[in-house]
């Protein structure tokens, strides 16, 4: 099945990595809210994300979403093993950025200075 690419030709897209809150603006039509079945719902994992287009976007494969949205919590959010959660956000941070990913650099790098004694020295950082 294919789908029209969208666009957002009023969309100014930052011309350099960033902290500040971007906008995410899918490529691609997101699952409209009326559209979800309970495979969705349990894809989404949080009823809320069920407002936002990038994860109605993803929504499109429930199994994937479940897959991907278990996988990130237990990255972010798993108290029990791993990395303190601003060295994980500060890994994402940089991941995001060597990936070219502006959106998630910005989401991660604002994590990081959130959870991390050393927030100033991140947002110095060429997120």
């Amino acid at each position: 099945m294919s789908h029209p690419t969208l666009s957002h030709p009023d969309n100014v897209p930052p011309d350099a990595f960033t902290q500040a809150v971007l906008d995410w603006l899918p490529w691609l039509e997101p699952l409209p809210e009326s559209e979800l079945t309970e495979r969705h719902r349990t894809g989404l994992v949080d009823a809320s994300r069920a407002k936002s287009p990038y994860f109605m976007l993803l929504a499109r494969d429930p199994d994937i979403l479940g897959a991907r949205t278990r996988t990130d919590k237990d990255i972010f959010y798993n108290p029990d093993a791993g990395l303190p959660r601003a060295e994980r956000e500060l890994s994402a941070a940089a991941t995001s950025r060597y990936n070219g990913c502006i959106y998630c650099a910005s989401v991660h790098a604002r994590f990081a200075s959130h959870f991390s004694p050393w927030a100033s020295t991140i947002s110095r950082s060429p997120t």
